[in-house]
This record gives C-alpha cells, sequence and structure tokens, in this order.
C-alpha cells in the first residue's frame, strides 16, 4: 500500500494524476495487486477527466475479483448510465459478478445486452453465460449457450459440468466429462472437484476411485479444494479410512478440509472421533472454527447421543469464539434433544431462542414427535407454522400423516392426503442408489424395471427365509397405510434397500463390501433386515440414507440402532 501511496504521489506532483492513461494504470495496480486497495482506487477515480473504457473494465474487474460482486453490478450500471459504451472485456466480469449474486433476471438483460451489441461470439462472454446460468440452476439455457461455442476451453466445459452438478444430473456430468477427454481437452482440479461432489452425491466410489487416480497420474496438486473434495467424495460414500489417508497427506488444509473431515467422521457413526478432530485443529493449528464447523460438530453430538457435550459446544461458540448461533445451529440443538427423547427441552429451547424458526428446526421438532408416541397435538402446532413457511414440501404432509396413522387416526390421514393432492403433490418414492461395475443403478420400491428383476426378487424371497430361520420377525408398526396385515408384509418386503442389497448381492464379488445411497429415511424394518443379511452372508453393507450412514457388519449397524 505504501508503495501504491507513493506512485499516486509521484502523478500528483508531475501534474499526471488527471491523466487518463497513467491513472488508469493506477487505478489497475489498486484493484489487482495483492497490496492494492478497491476503496483506495474509487477515490482516484473521480479525479480523472476522461475515464476510457480500460478504467471502467478495471473497477468492475477488481470489484468482482475481490468479492464484492454488488458493486461491481452497481459500476456497470453506472457507466451505462453516462452511456460509456462496455466492449467485449467488460461482459465476462459483468456476467461472473451477476453469477455470484445469483441474479438469473439480470443475467437474462445482459445476456439480450451482449446479443444486441454483436458480442455473442467472444468465447470469454460465452464461457461466463454458461456459467452464469448454470449457477443460477437455468441448465437449458446454460446448454444452448454451450452448444454454440465453437472452441470450448476447459473453463466451458467446467461451467457446464459443475451445472449438471448443481442441478443434481450427476450422470450427465459424467457423460460431459467423457465428451471432454473424445476432444482432447484435459481436465484440470476444477472438473475433478466438480466430479468428485457427483460422486458423493451418488455414492459412486468406483468412479471416484477412478479420479483419484486421475489426480495422482496427472500430477494434479493437492490443494485445499481439490482435498476436500476428495475427503468429502470417500467419506459420502462411507470410505471413511479412505479420506483420513487423503487428509493425513495433504499439507494444504484449512477450514472446509477439517470440517468436512468432521462431518465424515460424524455421519459414519464416528462422533467422539469427529470432536477429536475439532479439538485438534484447535489445539495443533491456527485454523479457527468456523459457524459451519459448530454446525459439524454439534450434528456430531446429536448423531452421537452427547448432549451434555452438545450443551458445552454450544456455550462456547459465542463465548470463545465469538460466533453468534444462527438458527442452524439452535435447529442442531433441538435435533440433539429431540433425537436424545428430551422433546420437552427442545420445544423450550426453540420458544426461547431470540430468531424465528425455520423451516428445518420445526421439521426437527415434527420428526421427534413422529419417533415418539403421544404427542399428536404439540405435531399439529408445529405443523401449522412449518406448512406457512414451506407450503409444497410434502415431507412435512407425509410426517404429520404418518404421527395420524401411527395413532390410527385414520380419517385424519386421510383428511391431511387430500390436502397433499389437492395441492398437486404425492409422496416422494423411496430409492436407493448402488454401483456395481462402474455403473450406478436406481432401484424404487416394488421395483421391476430391471433387467434381472426376476432374480433380484427370488433373492428377496431368499433373504427373507434365511433371516427368518435366524429369528428376523418383520415390523409392521412403520407401514403407514390402512392395509392387512399381509398387505403391510408384502410392502416392506420390497422396499427399495432391500431390492438394492439383493442386487448387490447376485451381482457382486463377495469380498466387496455392497454399498447404497438412499433417499429416505431407513426404516426400522429395512434397518432390523439388513443387520441379519450382514450375519447371514458374511457380507458388510454400508447405507448412506438422508441424514448418516449406517455400516452393517457380523449383525449390528454402527448407529447403534440409534438414528
Amino acid at each position: 500500500m505504501r508503495d501504491l501511496q507513493q506512485l499516486h504521489a509521484h502523478l500528483l506532483k508531475t501534474g499526471q494524476a488527471q491523466s487518463t492513461y497513467p491513472a488508469s494504470k493506477l487505478i489497475q495496480f489498486c484493484a489487482l495487486s495483492p497490496s492494492g486497495s478497491m476503496a483506495y482506487a474509487q477515490r482516484l477515480l473521480p479525479a480523472i477527466e476522461s475515464p476510457d473504457t480500460f478504467t471502467f473494465n478495471t473497477m468492475i474487474r477488481g470489484y468482482t475479483k475481490t468479492g464484492a460482486p454488488k458493486q461491481a453490478l452497481l459500476f456497470f450500471v453506472y457507466m451505462i448510465e453516462i452511456a460509456h459504451p462496455p466492449n467485449t472485456h467488460t461482459f465476462p466480469f459483468v456476467l461472473k459478478a451477476c453469477a455470484h449474486v445469483e441474479e438469473l433476471k439480470l443475467g437474462q438483460s445482459l445476456h439480450a445486452h451482449v446479443v444486441k451489441l454483436g458480442f455473442l461470439a467472444d468465447m470469454h462472454i460465452q464461457t461466463a453465460l454458461v456459467s452464469l446460468y448454470s449457477v443460477c440452476s437455468d441448465l437449458e439455457a446454460a446448454q444452448r449457450v454451450f452448444d454454440r461455442i465453437t472452441h470450448r476451453t476447459v473453463a466451458s466445459w467446467n461451467s457446464m459440468i459443475s451445472g449438471y452438478v448443481k442441478g443434481n444430473l450427476p450422470k450427465r456430468a459424467f457423460e460431459a466429462c467423457d465428451e471432454m477427454l473424445q476432444v482432447a481437452a484435459e481436465p484440470d482440479e476444477v472438473t475433478v472437484a466438480s466430479l468428485l461432489c457427483a460422486c458423493a452425491d451418488t455414492g459412486a466410489l468406483g468412479l471416484g476411485r477412478w479420479l483419484h487416480d486421475y489426480i495422482a497420474k496427472k500430477g494434479i496438486k493437492l490443494d485445499a479444494i481439490v482435498g476436500t473434495a476428495l475427503i468429502d467424495m470417500y467419506a459420502k460414500c462411507g470410505s471413511i479410512e479412505r479420506a483420513e489417508e487423503v487428509f493425513g497427506i495433504m499439507h494444504e488444509k484449512n477450514v472446509l478440509t477439517w470440517t468436512a473431515m468432521m462431518w465424515g467422521l460424524a455421519m459414519c457413526d464416528r462422533g467422539e472421533s469427529s470432536l477429536g478432530f475439532f479439538y485438534q485443529m484447535l489445539e495443533t493449528t491456527d485454523i479457527k472454527p468456523d459457524a459451519v464447523t459448530f454446525v459439524t460438530v454439534l450434528s456430531a453430538c446429536s448423531h452421537t447421543g452427547l448432549v451434555d457435550e452438545g450443551r458445552r459446544l454450544f456455550a462456547c461458540m459465542t463465548r470463545d469464539f465469538g460466533i453468534e448461533p444462527r438458527v442452524e445451529h439452535f435447529g442442531c440443538m433441538v435435533d440433539l434433544f429431540s433425537r436424545a427423547g428430551l422433546v420437552d427441552e427442545a420445544l423450550k429451547l426453540m420458544e426461547s431462542m431470540p430468531l424465528e424458526p425455520d423451516a428445518a428446526l420445526l421439521g426437527s421438532i415434527l420428526s421427534a414427535c413422529s419417533r415418539s408416541p403421544g404427542h399428536v397435538e404439540l405435531a399439529e402446532s408445529v405443523a401449522s407454522p412449518l406448512l406457512a413457511l414451506e407450503p409444497d414440501n410434502e415431507a412435512t404432509y407425509v410426517l404429520l400423516s404418518n404421527i395420524y396413522a401411527s395413532e390410527n387416526r385414520w380419517d385424519d390421514v386421510v383428511r391431511v392426503r387430500k390436502r397433499m393432492k389437492a395441492r398437486g403433490m404425492t409422496k416422494t418414492p423411496g430409492s436407493s442408489l448402488i454401483e456395481v461395475g462402474g455403473q450406478v443403478y436406481e432401484f424404487i420400491a416394488g421395483d421391476k424395471r430391471h433387467p434381472l428383476s426376476n432374480d433380484i426378487h427370488k433373492m428377496v424371497e431368499e433373504i427373507e427365509r434365511k433371516v427368518k430361520e435366524m429369528g428376523y420377525v418383520m415390523d409392521i408398526s412403520e407401514v403407514f397405510l390402512d392395509l392387512d396385515g399381509d398387505m403391510k408384509k408384502e410392502v416392506l418386503l420390497h422396499h427399495s434397500e432391500k431390492l438394492a442389497v439383493a442386487f448387490g448381492l447376485i451381482s457382486m464379488n463377495s469380498s466387496e463390501p455392497i454399498r447404497i445411497s438412499k433417499n429416505l429415511r431407513i426404516c426400522g424394518d429395512c434397518h432390523s433386515m439388513l443387520k441379519m443379511v450382514s450375519m447371514v452372508y458374511s457380507r458388510e453393507l454400508i447405507v448412506r440414507d438422508r441424514s448418516r450412514f449406517h455400516r452393517f457388519r457380523e449383525g449390528s449397524c454402527s448407529c447403534g440402532d440409534f438414528w
């Protein structure tokens, strides 16, 4: 900064401070140098007699690169208002600023402006548009722009791939990577980080391992971004040991890296190890926990039932680190109390907090009511504001319906389901993903779409017969449908995770763990059956449901039946 001030003083002394070229170069130094200052650049601008497009572009670029996208957009608007013409160098950074704040409508206006000025053929503008639309989840528009690009760079491929990942289209992301390789465009660290996220979302451990090998083969640096993505992938695929290996060899770690490791351990039922990493970070590094870190460790307490430790961490968050609790932190505490059966304490905390409860927090209370019989009135009182916040969230209706069903209040069940139907909603079907031979397969309850469907259903029947011999008794208490006992058993027998396990047993090497990702919470009956399956077939089963991992080995589960 001192060098900058000396240079400014020299321009003033020589009378060049108002001249466009030297003053613009000074602003460029302010805006883009690590020792510069955008505030200083802003003060320099009014002194320039005739700022040119280069000067405006430098300011927009500076604001965008220094994390002030709204300022960049305001500066662009000012540039247009004074009738100063933008050029092809203006729009990539304006569009990038627009993407940072996810302003789709403004982005569409900028796109129209680009077309009007005849700049649409510019490769950098095209890539910025693809990135904008991908970030804003308008994948159709992103694809249209992408298809127009004649010479695609790695950056344009990355923008499209990250859009697929964000849009929950992992299969399309992998297909795009294949297309990218076919045209001899080499994936970089941004590409592999996006694809690792896709692997994490789908539980595609095989593809994740291939990417890890690719990183090593191509000498891609295992920096904080790539390393953290690898840790997250291995953790979400249930291979927490590999996640720990990656963490151990990383030289460059940040708070996100440590937090990813803590989260992975917590979700794999190693809550105490997760807390151990938290305290290790505090004792051995200068890295300070942030708000997300505390959400992670409080969640670890919740999934492990560490009520007293959760209370202590919640208190020290503000006292020792100056982090004011957000709704998410209160939500973790409510979830902690709820899972421990302390529903009244959870409700008391929610009522006393200085913030308005959000949908996640209210949902925790409602979930607690579904796990604890006799809380129908509380469930109804929570469901009302929850539906006001998220009137189209079918999960709330389903939970409320299940609570009524558990009390045999079938008239109320019908009433809730009529409300769902009136809003055009249906219950999200349970689905399970399993990777076999590098390909991810999806099963839904009662699924008969797979070419091996007959063999799969025969295996389900074999499983049922063998586990019954070991003492398994089907638990129909969580089938919240007004059906007779036999029909309830038929529904339970063909839950998606049971079909996926059966497919794994007939398709995979007997030494391989069977890994499954499920979109809903695993039901009590499937949990009981899979414990027996792991013993009868001597197989390790790893199931990731919507909130945690279940590792079934030798007739027991890592969650200790606490989920």
